[in-house]
């Protein structure tokens, strides 16, 4: 994991360049074998075994893991002429899933969770609005925050709380379809934290905005990371001024905004891989006691 963390600037109404917030760069490689992820498709149905939730045989989810399980095999048997790079594509997402699938835990509730999982299209590439996407992105926030906090916890409403030395913070967490109902979310946001918390963010996944069935190909790891950070950073840029408009009159006080492609590095050993790239924009007129919350959070995303 590597990581750093940049000033976000803009001119103000005199020409001068002003701070208005700080970005933090996030990125993970998975590495993998045929056999690794074969357990990582295990651990997904272990964990709906767990909960008493079937998976539909119909389901998108279903035809993942049993996709993954198939190609791990006929790994073993040295027969894989029969699968696509589409096939490898598939069993890189489950690796999320299995990733995500950790923030459950024993929590009570985690079957609403497993079910939402299997409503509708999950698979990578596909950009169709889903009940299965939207719980993926809480859950795959929530265990990420986990790895350096494990007292986050999901919580509906918003939909996860971490539990920081400095006081509690809500995150509403929103899948992005398309910019142009933007406004939209961000007032479903407010409503999930506006009677809860003092402090909250929201958490925006734009994966769908995205061309779809693309792998980024680059010849360094620093292009890659250079890429994804440009695909945060102008999400913020065009929609600066809403986002602050809320920023200014709510609780709401920092926007994360997280990206997740394929990658495919020249440099890496393992080329195929899962990269994320994670922002976090707060508002430069929040209070200390906030500033220093948001600063925690970007650190866990740092993790």
């Amino acid at each position: 994991m590597r990581k750093t963390t940049q000033a976000l600037w803009q001119k103000g109404p005199s020409g001068v360049l002003v701070p208005v917030g700080a970005v933090t760069e996030g990125k993970e490689r998975f590495t993998r074998n045929f056999l690794h992820v074969k357990e990582m498709a295990e651990i997904v149905e272990t964990q709906f075994l767990t909960h008493g939730v079937p998976i539909p045989q119909s389901s998108t989810l279903r035809a993942m893991l049993d996709k993954t399980k198939s190609l791990a095999i006929d790994w073993l048997a040295n027969q894989l002429e029969g699968h696509s790079e589409r096939d490898v594509f598939d069993v890189l997402h489950v690796m999320r899933i299995a990733e995500a699938c950790k923030a459950l835990g024993n929590i009570a509730n985690g079957t609403d969770y497993l079910r939402r999982l299997t409503s509708g299209e999950l698979a990578f590439f596909n950009r169709t609005r889903s009940p299965a996407k939207d719980a993926f992105w809480e859950l795959e926030l929530c265990a990420l925050l986990q790895r350096r906090s494990p007292q986050t916890r999901l919580m509906d409403p918003p939909d996860i709380i971490v539990d920081l030395p400095a006081g509690k913070i809500g995150i509403a967490c929103k899948k992005v379809y398309s910019e142009a109902n933007l406004e939209k979310v961000l007032s479903q946001a407010v409503k999930q934290v506006e009677s809860y918390f003092d402090i909250a963010v929201v958490a925006f996944n734009i994966d769908d905005l995205v061309p779809a069935d693309v792998v980024l190909k680059k010849d360094t790891e620093q292009e890659m990371a250079a890429t994804l950070r440009a695909i945060a950073d102008a999400f913020i840029h065009r929609h600066q001024r809403r986002i602050k408009k809320y920023l200014a009159s709510t609780r709401l006080v920092g926007v994360i905004t997280a990206v997740h492609m394929i990658v495919d590095v020249q440099e890496w050993s393992a080329r195929l891989n899962n990269a994320r790239q994670s922002t976090v924009w707060c508002f430069p007129g929040i209070d200390a006691r906030a500033k220093f919350r948001v600063a925690e959070l970007q650190s866990m995303l740092m993790g």
